[in-house]
């Protein structure tokens, strides 16, 4: 455990404390008749049980960061991490900031969507039992999608299916995901192994089976409803009982949600929690569209809103950041120009779309290496392999990985278009290929490596090849993701201490990864962009090139990001500010 009581205990041989607290609200609550969550904060504690618990969390915190300090002079490897650690703790009174502005929810479109995603769900089911005539088919029930995917031998029980009802008879992929998930073969029936009925399952069998893609369509539907989108009460037959799931669970009196946030991880990525806005991707809003149809209206984001008439959303994003850094942390000059050519407008004559680049060079397509070229010539597609396949080898994934991992999507696509990709962003990009065997072999020796900006990374030695591939995946993400993070985090302390701040009137809202958004009154939002963005995203983040050792290489350039400003009074609604 890594809780305060436990780290109290075993650095400072103290006695936990709060079991006289946790007694009295068990037994308030009985008393009561409350559940444990229905127990707002600490106010019936009585002052005699409150202070002395109150007290003695803030005294070992404390006592604890001088526990540490020794670390933080020097870890195991003989490395400073003050400057990291510092890094960290600069965003503390930006979540603050965050935490306490909130973001409104818009209640009514949130009903709206609920309604429409459920009716969909609700029409896409009947539609399904129609099809395979099965009408008490269960979609959440394991057994009964083994039996409607692969066949009731598969389930190693008596049939379920009632009599016409259809099974589509495909093959399984692989086994039900676990520490022995493997793909399927003839043993596995040998063993009375489970075929996976899971997402990326149905997602493949839906290229055969429309029947499997209707399956796919309401896991889909499903997961959102069970998750964001959750609208159920504890007690369905009382009117007040509390809302337990979804972004309204997290509703404050106040009409806003108010994420918390936590600097300090391994990744340097902050994390968040009640709820994870960072979470709520705008990814599956493609695949909703053509889930819903002509119900779809809304992304799910556009539920936050402003919650000022006179104030609009202002979301600051580094552009393919984690390119520049891979091309910063190998030395590859060419990905690094390649990085500042994409950023250029699309009307520049030396304008290039890394991605479309990669995708023409390696098919031998005869246009401009843009987006609006491979569109004109119907290889969007390709773009989009190509995109998928750098971010993959940028986050440690072999060729086959990327290759099964686009299969998912598009059927079409082999294991040598996927290597004729490889093989060119490695003659493209020269450095890149062995940067990322030198990160690899740090695994294992001397077991840490360092970032641009002076952040650690260890691992741990293990004897297991299992391990010690999972630990490379990680190294090998680590440069570019942990110093995009950092990067953010000086941009994010940059706008918090500007020192003309209060004239501009700004309001920090959410840390979103690459991303900060905030709120401004609209009359200052054209010097703000022109003045406060590039101040605090470029001229005070400067990327100083260094070894996997965290040293700086002498007499080397330093970078900026390149970053896109997106306005709105909705997230997820937010343009493009041209």
């Amino acid at each position: 455990k890594f809780d305060l009581e436990t780290a109290a205990e075993y650095l400072l041989y103290v006695e936990p404390w709060s079991l006289e607290l946790n007694n009295f609200i068990k037994e308030y609550c009985a008393a009561k008749k409350l559940k444990l969550k229905q127990l707002a904060g600490y106010g019936p504690v009585p002052d005699g049980i409150l202070y002395p618990y109150a007290a003695r969390d803030s005294y070992y915190t404390l006592k604890l960061f001088h526990a540490h300090v020794p670390n933080l002079y020097s870890d195991r490897y003989g490395n400073n991490c003050w400057s990291s650690y510092w890094r960290s703790m600069y965003l503390v009174p930006v979540f603050l900031e965050m935490f306490r502005n909130g973001i409104k929810i818009d209640t009514d479109r949130f009903y709206e969507l609920h309604e429409s995603y459920s009716k969909a769900l609700e029409d896409l089911h009947e539609k399904l039992k129609a099809k395979i005539n099965w009408p008490d088919f269960n979609y959440r029930s394991f057994p009964q999608c083994v039996e409607f995917l692969f066949g009731e031998k598969y389930t190693y029980k008596p049939r379920k299916r009632p009599p016409g009802a259809r099974s589509l008879g495909a093959t399984p992929i692989y086994t039900t995901a676990s520490s022995s998930a493997r793909p399927w073969d003839d043993t596995c029936l040998q063993e009375k192994l489970s075929p996976a009925t899971d997402l990326e399952v149905c997602q493949t069998l839906a290229t055969q089976y429309p029947e499997a893609l209707s399956l796919y369509h309401l896991r889909v539907l499903d997961q959102v409803l069970k998750t964001t989108l959750k609208l159920a009460k504890e007690d369905e037959d009382d009117e007040n009982s509390e809302i337990t799931g979804g972004l309204l669970k997290y509703m404050c009196p106040d009409g806003k949600i108010h994420p918390r946030y936590f600097p300090l991880t391994e990744t340097r990525r902050c994390s968040s929690r009640e709820p994870n806005l960072q979470n709520l991707s705008n990814s599956r809003e493609e695949e909703y569209k053509v889930i819903l149809g002509n119900s779809y209206k809304y992304c799910i984001r556009s539920v936050l809103t402003v919650d000022s008439p006179g104030d609009i959303f202002v979301e600051v994003d580094y552009s393919a950041a984690e390119l520049l850094m891979m091309g910063i942390a190998a030395n590859d000059t060419v990905l690094i120009e390649d990085y500042y050519r994409n950023s250029l407008p699309d009307d520049h004559p030396d304008k290039l779309d890394l991605h479309s680049n990669i995708a023409v060079l390696g098919f031998g397509l005869n246009c401009r290496p843009t987006k609006a070229a491979l569109k004109a010539i119907g290889a969007e597609r390709l773009r989009y392999y190509s995109k998928r396949v750098i971010f993959g080898l940028n986050y440690g994934s072999s060729v086959e990985s990327c290759y099964l991992q686009l299969k998912l999507q598009n059927p079409e696509i082999t294991l040598d278009d996927v290597k004729k990709l490889v093989d060119t962003i490695y003659l493209r990009y020269t450095r890149v290929a062995s940067f990322r065997e030198e990160v690899k072999a740090r695994v294992t020796n001397p077991g840490w490596l360092a970032n641009c900006f002076g952040s650690y990374r260890r691992f741990f030695r293990s004897r297991s090849r299992e391990i010690i591939k999972a630990n490379e995946r990680e190294a090998l993400n680590f440069p570019c993701q942990s110093g995009v993070a950092d990067a953010m985090t000086l941009a994010a302390n940059n706008l918090y201490s500007f020192p003309e701040r209060r004239r501009f009137g700004y309001r920090l809202i959410l840390h979103n990864h690459d991303a900060l958004l905030l709120t401004i009154p609209e009359q200052n939002l054209s010097e703000f962009v022109n003045e406060v963005v590039p101040y605090c995203f470029c001229e005070k983040v400067k990327i100083r090139p260094c070894d996997l050792d965290g040293k700086p290489i002498k007499n080397a350039k330093e970078y900026s990001f390149s970053y896109e400003v997106k306005t709105g009074k909705r997230w997820g609604e937010l343009e493009d500010l041209r």
